[in-house]
């Protein structure tokens, strides 16, 4: 075989040279098969899913880790909420190094049946579970803190006992002092109940140690009678306040 000339010999080495170049680049951006299962636990995608009345669906950030502790919240809210009426909750992520672990509202304030969207700061790891997390925000989205009703009878530090009659009533025969005469105490810029008065009740704003169940109290649930719910009362949480 005759020998390669000068042009060929280059030819020849560019050609490699520039294959390897292309080998390279598909490596490094192509996925590898092995990464996508190794990560497959954590990176997966919620599907959209049907609890009970509750309609969910997710966003980017909010993987497969949410969705037990999501599919829970909405299990204790289906058991609670009587009307016969399909609510949407989306639920999405976010990363802030600040003091909140999620916040929620609803779709639209004047239908307590528009559903809402819960927002998780995936930066924060409470030792509160994230299940009584994700319930306290869809309180928020049912109403609580976030109706229309509710902004008419906030006071900022008291909810008018006029509009949330029930409500007032079972925390007057509830408290163990006596109760505010001109409505039920609330903290958080009155979206919360009175973290001072309700302690760890599921609606006040403050986290609680590891292991520390929020009861979802009668309290809540006849506010949200009050807002306009249908609710099943015998579910409430057993619990007392501090004051």
């Amino acid at each position: 075989m005759a020998p390669l000339s000068r042009n060929t010999k280059l030819f020849l080495i560019l050609f490699i040279i520039v294959i390897l170049i292309v080998g390279l680049i598909l490596a490094l951006t192509l996925p590898s098969s092995n990464n996508s299962n190794s990560n497959s636990p954590t990176s997966t995608t919620i599907a959209p899913g049907l609890v009970g009345k509750f309609i969910y669906q997710s966003g980017p950030g909010v993987t497969s880790d949410y969705e037990q502790d999501i599919i829970q919240a909405l299990e204790e809210w289906d058991k609670i909420i009587l009307d016969d009426r399909k609510i949407d909750v989306s639920f999405y992520s976010y990363s802030s190094n600040d003091d909140t672990l999620a916040f929620a509202f609803m779709n639209d304030e004047d239908d307590i049946y528009s559903g809402g969207v819960v927002y998780i700061n995936t930066f924060n790891k409470a030792e509160t579970s994230m299940k009584n997390i994700l319930e306290h925000e869809i309180g928020h989205v049912l109403g609580i803190g976030t109706s229309k009703k509710w902004d008419m009878a906030n006071n900022s530090d008291v909810l008018d006992k006029n509009l949330f009659p029930n409500a007032y009533e079972f925390y007057s025969n509830w408290t163990s002092g006596t109760p505010n005469s001109n409505g039920i105490p609330l903290g958080s810029n009155g979206y919360h109940w009175s973290e001072d008065v309700f302690d760890i009740e599921l609606m006040t704003p403050s986290s609680e140690k590891k292991g520390v169940e929020l009861p979802n109290s009668g309290l809540t649930l006849n506010a949200l009678k009050d807002i306009g719910w249908d609710v099943d009362l015998a579910r409430a949480d057993s619990f007392s306040p501090s004051a």
